[in-house]
C-alpha cells in the first residue's frame, strides 16, 4: 500500500523505479532525492496509476448495468456462481484454496492512489499531475517547478510546495481560481522566493503556511474558515492584509517588517505585533473579541486596542489592563 524511495540519486524511472508503481493496490508513492526524475516519468506514473484505477472503475459500471437490466444481472449471476463453482471443485483437496479463491477476487477491493510526494527532484519543472483520487500531493525542494497548470486535482485537500523557489506572481492564485483543485483545505509554501505578492482568496482554504518567503512584498489572505495562518520570517513584507472571518487561533505576526497592516479578525483573542519596528498605523482593524495584544517594539498607540474593558495590552514589557 505503500513505497517510499529516498536517496535514489543515480537510479533512472525506466530501469528502477517504475517497477515500484506497479501494484494496483498503492496508496502512497514518495520519491525523495530521485535528481533524475523527469515531468514525463512523473506523467507515466499517473498514467500507471489512471489505468490500475480504470478495471475498478469498469466493474463498477458492470455493476450499473447489470442493476438497470434484471435480466443480464440474472444471467451474469449464474455465470458467477458456476466460475466459482468450478473453483471450488478445483480446489477442495487443497489446503489454501481460500487463498487463491481470495486472490482472484483481489481487484474488486483495489485500494486508490492517495498520496503523491515528490521531494527534492532537482529536474521536474511542470509536471502533469492529474487524478481524482489523490487527497495529498507534496512538491517540496524541486527548485526549477515555474508552472503549475498541470495540475488538476478536483479532490485534492492537502498541498506542500515548500521551497519550490521558481513560480512567480500568480501561479498560486491561478491554481486556486481556476478550479484545478477547488477542495484544497491545506496549502504549504514555506520558504517559497519566487514571489513579490501573493493574494490569496478561497472560502476552503483552513490552513496556510506563508513563513519564510524571503522576497515576498505585499501579501493579501481572504479566507472565511481559515483556522490557522502562519507568515513569519518575511523579510521583506511590505504591506499585510488579512481577512479571516471565522479564526479563532493566536494571531502570531511579531518580528514582521510591514508598514501597513490591515486586519479583519472578528473571532480572534490574542493578537501579537511584538518587533514590528516599521508599523506605525493600522488600518480596518476589526477584532471585537481581542483580549490580549501584544505591541513592544512598535510605536502603536494603546488607545487602537481598547476595543473592550477587559482587553489586556503588553507594551514596553508592561501589561496594561
Amino acid at each position: 500500500h505503500r513505497v517510499e524511495l529516498s536517496g535514489v540519486i543515480f537510479c533512472t524511472y525506466r530501469h528502477f523505479i517504475s517497477s515500484f508503481v506497479q501494484s494496483e493496490n498503492l496508496e502512497t508513492l514518495r520519491l525523495s532525492g530521485c535528481r533524475s526524475l523527469t515531468d514525463e516519468d512523473v506523467k507515466d506514473i499517473m498514467d500507471r496509476r489512471t489505468r490500475s484505477s480504470g478495471s475498478s472503475t469498469h466493474q463498477h459500471q458492470q455493476h450499473k448495468r447489470q442493476n438497470n437490466n434484471p435480466m443480464e444481472g440474472h444471467h451474469t449471476r449464474n455465470r458467477t456462481r458456476r466460475s466459482a463453482s468450478s473453483r471450488t471443485n478445483d480446489h477442495s483437496s487443497g489446503s489454501d484454496g481460500s487463498n487463491n479463491n481470495h486472490h482472484h477476487h483481489h481487484g474488486t477491493s483495489r485500494k486508490t492512489f492517495k498520496c503523491f510526494k515528490l521531494e527534492s527532484c532537482s529536474k521536474l519543472m511542470q509536471p502533469t499531475i492529474q487524478s481524482t483520487t489523490l487527497n495529498t500531493l507534496h512538491l517540496k525542494h524541486c527548485p526549477l517547478i515555474h508552472n503549475l497548470s498541470r495540475i488538476q486535482c478536483e479532490n485534492l485537500t492537502e498541498l506542500d510546495l515548500s521551497y519550490c523557489s521558481s513560480f512567480g506572481n500568480g501561479t498560486v492564485e491561478r491554481l486556486l481560481s481556476d478550479g484545478q483543485c477547488k477542495n484544497l483545505k491545506r496549502l504549504t509554501l514555506k520558504g517559497c522566493a519566487g514571489f513579490q505578492e501573493i493574494d490569496i482568496r478561497s472560502d476552503q482554504l483552513k490552513y496556510l503556511d506563508l513563513s519564510m518567503c524571503m522576497a515576498l512584498q505585499r501579501c493579501t489572505v481572504i479566507c472565511e474558515n481559515l483556522s490557522w495562518i502562519e507568515v513569519g520570517m518575511c523579510i521583506k513584507l511590505d504591506t499585510l492584509h488579512l481577512r479571516l472571518d471565522k479564526i479563532q487561533a493566536p494571531l502570531d505576526l511579531s518580528m514582521l517588517t510591514m508598514k501597513q497592516l490591515y486586519l479583519h479578525a472578528p473571532c480572534t483573542k490574542r493578537l501579537n505585533l511584538s518587533g514590528c519596528c516599521h508599523l506605525g498605523t493600522m488600518e480596518l482593524l476589526h477584532c471585537p473579541k481581542l483580549a490580549e495584544v501584544d505591541i513592544c517594539g512598535t510605536d502603536l498607540s494603546e488607545k487602537m486596542f481598547k476595543v473592550g474593558e477587559k482587553t489586556r495590552i503588553k507594551s514596553g514589557g508592561v501589561s496594561h489592563d
